[in-house]
């Protein structure tokens, strides 16, 4: 994830990702080499959100860039705690989000497969 930079008022200025020619692009713009090791990228990545006992809430592949031959998550500032009301069903719908993009990308992978990976189960 983006490093914090600078907090003015209620604004949390973040790093930014790319160079100075170009901001990195989105998951979904690159024609990735190797979907399957991305894919395993992503899922330390939630299994990190998940143990800060958070779900991302809006996780798709336009809120995880390529940068460096890695993924960065961003829009991170929407994320909400685990007891949040609707924590369950944006969790699932996050999940949902990153197997129906893997898939397209032909990595074996589910919906239901995907959650095990995260919580460990």
């Amino acid at each position: 994830m983006p490093t914090p930079e600078r907090v003015h008022n209620n604004v949390l200025v973040m790093e930014y990702i790319g160079d100075e020619t170009r901001p990195a692009p989105a998951l979904r713009e690159v024609a990735l080499e190797d979907p399957a090791a991305v894919y395993a990228d992503v899922v330390a990545n939630l299994q990190a959100i998940r143990k800060a006992e958070l779900v991302h809430a809006d996780m798709s592949e336009y809120n995880l860039l390529w940068w460096g031959g890695r993924v960065v998550v961003i829009d991170v500032g929407q994320a909400v705690t685990l007891d949040h009301p609707r924590a369950s069903e944006w969790f699932k719908r996050d999940v949902g989000n990153i197997a129906r993009f893997f898939r397209r990308l032909r990595v074996n992978v589910t919906a239901a497969g995907l959650e095990r990976a995260i919580l460990g189960g």
